[in-house]
């Protein structure tokens, strides 16, 4: 068998040392400017969706559309408010069908969570019952046994 033979390349210019390093670094000044409006982008990105959050979820309460205490206003400003019938809860409607820790509404960065506490005549979002935690938003309609609608308003 033959010895093999490789095409040789041939560069068109020829780079010595000093275009060389004017490349390199011309790259990697190219590299870190990427890297930068990358970082920035991201960062305002995340500031945006912090502070649109924030105004949302600073001036978010229930309002009671029916039931006892219709009408009632409950300002969401703890990082979890206990609805029920005892007289702790912060959000307390006094009814045989709501239980004295029927529900609580847990806040996140990304908005509020509601959760059943073990009610036996349930909680609801917009007539689907809970069965776990779920995300609730401004405008959904939370029912607490079928005795009290209160609506999620910002």
């Amino acid at each position: 068998m033959g010895q093999m033979t490789f095409p040789q390349i041939v560069w068109p210019v020829d780079w010595g040392p000093r275009q060389l390093a004017l490349l390199a670094a011309g790259l990697a000044a190219l590299l870190l400017l990427v890297v930068v409006v990358a970082l920035r982008s991201r960062r305002r990105r995340k500031s945006q969706r912090q502070s649109a959050s924030s105004a949302a979820l600073g001036e978010t309460w229930l309002w009671v559309r029916s039931g006892p205490g219709a009408g009632a206003q409950y300002p969401l400003a703890r990082a979890t408010t206990l609805m029920g019938s005892a007289p702790e809860a912060q959000v307390s409607i006094p009814h045989p069908q709501v239980e004295a820790h029927h529900a609580s509404l847990s806040r996140r960065e990304e908005g509020f969570v509601l959760q059943d506490l073990g009610s036996s005549a349930g909680t609801f979002v917009n007539d689907h019952r809970v069965t776990e935690a779920v995300w609730v938003r401004p405008g959904d309609v939370i029912s607490l046994g079928g005795a009290v609608e209160l609506m999620l308003q910002a």
